[in-house]
């Protein structure tokens, strides 16, 4: 452990050091995983760090609930008047009238929205709450056209030239890495809706999904 156990740096690379799949590895993880949501309680990525351990170990819903708590701060954080004057009005009407969350004001941290989403989603499949999966992947796919739209791409002309270089910024990862996740995840949620259909209704696993041009398809 380094010489100053206490700060969030600390804990955060401890985490990391971790994450491996080896018990002897990320079993002694666990004491970092409890510590840091008591000296970060109000950092995206941090409220996040914990769900890495607490996967290996089995322990869900302790990894959705920090998981959860890291979506809820980016919220909180962006309705809180800090980003009125970057990307325009939070819950714009105008993106999408069905989320809340689907102002450009949501998108500065998108990339760590969707990957606290990503987990959650995750994590709550493990104990069969299919409807909340469903919740989680709908805002995956608000996330990643956020993180898409704020790639920061554009398109510089040479001099004297007819030449344009187009520069995508962000924007081509986040459109074949978090789109690719999202259309996975909602893909499996529809598998799992059509096999309880056949079984007779298992559980709660009707999924009708957001589908394109749906509410995780904004545009």
């Amino acid at each position: 452990m380094p010489v100053y156990p206490s700060t969030p740096a600390s804990i955060h690379y401890s985490l990391h050091a971790h994450d491996y799949p080896y018990a002897e590895i990320y079993e002694s993880g666990v004491k970092f995983a409890e510590r840091y949501p008591k000296v970060v309680n109000g950092s995206v990525h941090s409220l996040h760090m914990p769900s890495h351990i607490y996967q290996r170990t089995g322990q869900f819903p302790e990894a959705a609930s920090g998981n959860e708590q890291s979506v809820t701060s980016a919220d909180e954080f962006s309705m809180s008047g800090a980003l009125k004057y970057r990307g325009g009005p939070v819950g714009s009407l105008s993106w999408n009238p069905a989320l809340l969350v689907s102002g450009y004001g949501f998108a500065y941290n998108a990339g760590n929205v969707y990957h606290s989403l990503e987990y959650e989603a995750y994590e709550v499949l493990q104990s069969c709450n299919f409807p909340e999966a469903a919740l989680e992947t709908e805002r995956m796919g608000v996330a990643s056209f956020q993180a898409l739209a704020m790639g920061g791409g554009r398109t510089i002309e040479q001099p004297d030239t007819d030449h344009k270089i187009t520069n995508l910024g962000s924007a081509w990862f986040n459109s074949t890495t978090y789109y690719g996740w999202f259309y996975r995840m909602e893909a499996r949620l529809y598998q799992e809706a059509a096999l309880s259909s056949l079984l007779g209704g298992v559980g709660k696993a009707a999924y009708e999904g957001p589908g394109v041009g749906g509410a995780a398809s904004p545009g």
